[in-house]
């Protein structure tokens, strides 16, 4: 969402007209697509308070990541020019790999048989 935000800017300060058109998708998707996205963290959660098992893990919420990742593309094509939209997936991809470098994970990324 930020990235919309900081790929709007320029756009805006040129005084071209940024805007939202929602692209024509049935409700029933969206719907599908939201409990997609929402009920594998959301289920996890209630079974870890529930019980002794960690199952509220990172490597556990991929099971929702395809949805996510279906909505933010939704969401992007919405955006019009394209110029914005091509800044905003530049931005989040840089925001991405910036936190992943940051967070060290790059390195820790497999684990090997026999450590």
């Amino acid at each position: 969402m930020a990235s919309l935000i900081l790929a709007s800017i320029p756009a805006l300060l040129s005084r071209r007209r940024v805007g939202f058109r929602p692209p024509a998708v049935d409700g029933g998707h969206l719907l599908l697509l939201s409990l997609w996205a929402l009920l594998p963290p959301v289920t996890l959660w209630f079974v870890s308070l529930a019980g002794e098992s960690q199952l509220f893990l990172e490597r556990f919420f991929l099971s929702g990541a395809p949805a996510l990742a279906l909505l933010w593309g939704l969401l992007l094509r919405a955006v019009e020019p394209p110029a914005v939209r091509r800044m905003a997936l530049i931005l989040a991809t840089l925001a991405t790999a910036g936190l992943a470098a940051a967070s060290g994970r790059l390195t820790d990324h497999c684990r090997c048989v026999g450590d």
